[in-house]
């Protein structure tokens, strides 16, 4: 999960407001969850990662708004996760006062990511997307994305330059963005969640590169019967992704390029017999530890040509 992964952005009024924290053991549901509070009217939400893989999300809301909200998430709930008591919010901005911390992250010399509100001079040469803390998974700080991206840079140029990618659960759009950044002529996005559409649309344009990235709704089936690529980014759980990865290799043209990130290290061996049996090898990898200490890695595979 993203550091400050979902917060909107709140105009003050004089109301009171609360701050409701809920820990989920798993992070698929805390996905899911965060989801249907923001649609029940939470009107902001910090995510924080806590030992043993354990996700904290703090919803910001209106006091008189508690009870609904609470009553759409107690169902989704799980033995091992705890719905917290709300605290009632000091009398303070706190729509703009997540911003605080919030800086560029530089993947490579290659690119930067950054917020809007965060001003940043980017190296000679150096690519830099704008991505705001938003609605949908994706802007750079997380270990996985980090990683994604981190592999995309390592690229050599001409599996970039001129080409055709496709990020598969594209989130904020992110890879995508990155991706016809550092070369790419086109790349095609898709997510599950109708939210990360709209998120990864508007990212696109504030970007200037809606004509080279484009997104939808839905699942890879909903591809061309014939339309293949010659990257592909995959930044999902080995528990999302394992499923894919027989269609993934088919979609990729032969010595085409496939990044897998959002695995951890002990996902690799579950990992190895499908990449195989997609024929796909791998190529280069590389890890990075968040402060939980979770290992997480992110593989640069090519399929056999």
């Amino acid at each position: 999960m993203e550091g400050l992964g979902r917060v909107g952005e709140v105009e003050k009024i004089a109301q009171e407001f609360v701050q409701l924290p809920v820990r989920i053991a798993d992070p698929l549901r805390a996905e899911i969850i965060a989801a249907e509070a923001m649609e029940e009217g939470a009107q902001g939400l910090e995510e924080r990662d806590l030992p043993e893989g354990v996700t904290e999300l703090i919803f910001y809301l209106a006091a008189e708004d508690e009870a609904g909200l609470r009553g759409a998430i107690e169902p989704l709930l799980r033995n091992g996760d705890q719905l917290e008591v709300a605290e009632p919010i000091p009398d303070t901005d706190w729509s703009t006062a997540w911003q605080q911390g919030l800086g560029p992250t530089e993947i490579s010399p290659r690119l930067v990511i950054r917020p809007s509100f965060v001003e940043h001079r980017p190296a000679p040469g150096q690519a830099c997307l704008i991505v705001d803390p938003g609605q949908a998974f994706g802007t750079g700080t997380h270990s996985s994305t980090f990683l994604a991206l981190a592999c995309l840079c390592a690229l050599p140029t001409e599996d970039l330059q001129g080409q055709d990618v496709l990020d598969v659960g594209s989130g904020t759009g992110i890879l995508a963005m990155a991706a016809v950044s550092l070369g790419a002529a086109s790349a095609l996005g898709f997510d599950l969640d109708p939210l990360a559409e709209e998120a990864a649309l508007i990212n696109a344009e504030v970007n200037g590169l809606s004509k080279r990235a484009s997104f939808f709704t839905g699942p890879m089936e909903e591809l061309a019967t014939e339309q293949v690529f010659h990257g592909i980014l995959a930044n999902m759980l080995r528990s999302e992704v394992l499923p894919l990865v027989p269609e993934i290799g088919k979609r990729v043209v032969p010595g085409g390029w496939v990044i897998f990130s959002g695995l951890l290290e002990s996902d690799l061996p579950l990992m190895e017999p499908a990449l195989a049996a997609a024929g796909l090898a791998l190529e280069s990898s590389q890890e990075r530890v968040d402060a939980n200490g979770d290992r997480w890695v992110g593989i640069c595979t090519r399929r056999k040509a």
